[in-house]
């Protein structure tokens, strides 16, 4: 094996609610690198010396979502810069 096609990269979160607990599995390596930082990760695929998937599990409040911001109109960043402009100006 030699690493994961991009169509078969994939991260895959399940949480359970009893143990309130989300069991990842990533060979996604952008998404391994993250989970490496906030959690006990261990090999779930390697290729040689390689790890090419990871998993483990992660605390409830270690996951969180949130919504998309809407892209600002023209008229919206302006106005935003001059309320930067002007709180700058105040300090």
């Amino acid at each position: 094996m030699s690493g994961f096609s991009l169509e078969e990269q994939e991260t895959i979160l399940r949480f359970d609610p009893k143990e309130k607990v989300w069991t990842v599995y990533s060979a996604l390596p952008r998404h391994m690198s993250k989970l490496n930082n906030v959690g006990d990760m261990e090999p779930a695929h390697k290729d040689g010396d390689r790890i090419i998937a990871v998993k483990g599990f992660l605390d409830e409040k270690q996951v969180s979502f949130r919504k998309l911001r809407e892209e600002m109109t023209e008229e919206q960043k302006q106005a935003a810069a001059e309320r930067m402009r002007k709180a700058r100006e105040s300090k």
